[in-house]
């Protein structure tokens, strides 16, 4: 019992925190039991692009014609408010008759779609040191797990 209070007191650690911290590891969690559920790495195509410093991979195209992404939620560009994809990966997957494209972000256990048309009606160029890159404004995506086809807004 000394022990504890000397816990407490003298340290950082306090018994109540525990709840608190736990509904981020838990939404974790669930986003990563979702992504294995769909099967993990898929059997999609994936799509590398230059990105101004090195070649990477943009995401994959799966065989209905989806174009996906892994997002993070540090990735989401702020002002405005928006999720880009390199011009380069968005042309290949028009080319090879994608219609979709789907952002995974997987910290927040969160799957937003948009009709690839709309990157190039309604986005706009991003060049902040990673390539040319199209952001579309979070209020075309809709999450693909909800009921409704309103946007959502981080």
């Amino acid at each position: 019992m000394d022990q504890r209070k000397e816990m407490s007191s003298g340290s950082s650690y306090h018994p109540g925190a525990a709840g608190r911290d736990r509904e981020p590891l838990l939404q974790a969690v669930r986003a990563r039991i979702e992504y294995a559920r769909r099967g993990g790495k898929s059997s999609g195509r994936p799509i590398f692009v230059d990105d101004g410093v090195r070649r990477v991979c943009a995401g994959q195209l799966l065989p209905d014609g989806v174009f996906e992404k892994k997002v993070k939620t540090s990735h989401i560009l702020q002002k405005p408010r928006a999720i880009a994809v390199q011009k380069e990966a968005l042309d290949h997957v028009k080319a090879s008759g994608g219609h979709t494209v789907r952002a995974l972000l997987v910290e927040a256990g969160v799957t937003l779609e948009a009709p690839l048309s709309d990157f190039f009606q309604h986005g706009f160029a991003v060049r902040r040191g990673y390539g040319e890159q199209i952001g579309l404004p979070l209020g075309w995506w809709r999450d693909a797990n909800a009921s409704s086809a309103q946007g959502v807004l981080f």
